[in-house]
């Protein structure tokens, strides 16, 4: 089998792209929420534009090759991860013990596809 420089790369490039991804959809759910608390329409629009990057950033993932039920459910995983501590400590919306048990069962789950 053997150390294949290629694949690390490749590997670094999905995780790096995965990453980015989660981390832009954050923002946007933060942008999206902000709209919500104080109508301020450009919230609003910077979060549609963010998910629009999200959107093309994911294609590119996929159009690289990799497998559509990896890449989705790492981001999904990152996602309810970074939505649920974002509404937490940025908005002080409740995260109850059947929430932080949720997220456990999702970690679980991606573990079992991944």
């Amino acid at each position: 089998m053997g150390f294949n420089v290629w694949n690390m790369y490749m590997d670094i490039i999905f995780i790096s792209l995965i990453l980015f991804i989660i981390i832009i959809e954050g923002v946007a759910q933060y942008f999206i929420q902000k709209h919500i608390d104080m109508k301020e329409q450009y919230f609003l629009i910077l979060g549609l534009i963010l998910y629009s990057v999200v959107a093309y950033v994911y294609y590119h993932i996929l159009r690289r090759g990799q497998k559509i039920v990896v890449a989705t459910t790492i981001w999904a995983t990152g996602s309810i991860i970074i939505s649920s501590f974002t509404g937490w400590f940025l908005f002080n919306q409740k995260l109850t013990m059947r929430m932080a048990m949720g997220l456990m069962l999702v970690f679980v789950g991606a573990y079992l596809i991944i």
